[in-house]
């Protein structure tokens, strides 16, 4: 089985396996890091972090397959600086058209023969290039 994935991003924590995600929102994880005791963790976790019933069903049904969960969990909040830092890269900044910044645009003709259709016309016409 694939451990489930924990990822810090921004303040929050996501836990993640296979197609389903769970996010601990920041607030919750601020008073996580505050608790020391194991067992204080888990209480609060499971009645306050888990906002609804599905994830709290989803986190158990994660823990009986993954028994490295609470610990793991427990060491990345933990183990966590909350500053403005997070464990993701940021996307380039991007110029309106796409390009990075810096990077010259393409351009390049694709070919010589041109798809033109009118609304309403289901046949399309080839023409050539002049």
């Amino acid at each position: 089985m694939v451990p489930v994935e924990i990822l810090p991003f921004q303040e929050n924590i996501i836990l993640r396996a296979r197609g389903s995600e769970l996010l601990i929102h920041s607030i919750h994880v601020k008073k996580l890091q505050d608790l020391k005791k194991p067992r204080d963790f888990s209480q609060y976790f499971r009645a306050e972090a888990l906002v609804n019933r599905p994830a709290r069903k989803l986190f158990e049904a994660w823990l009986r397959k993954d028994h490295t969960l609470w610990p793991r969990l427990y060491k990345a909040v933990h183990g966590l600086s909350l500053s403005s830092e997070s464990s993701l890269p940021l996307p380039d900044p991007e110029t309106k058209d796409g390009r990075s910044f810096g990077e010259e645009p393409i351009t390049e003709t694709l070919g010589t023969n041109r798809v033109t259709s009118t609304l309403g016309d289901s046949d399309s016409k080839i023409a050539k290039k002049s």
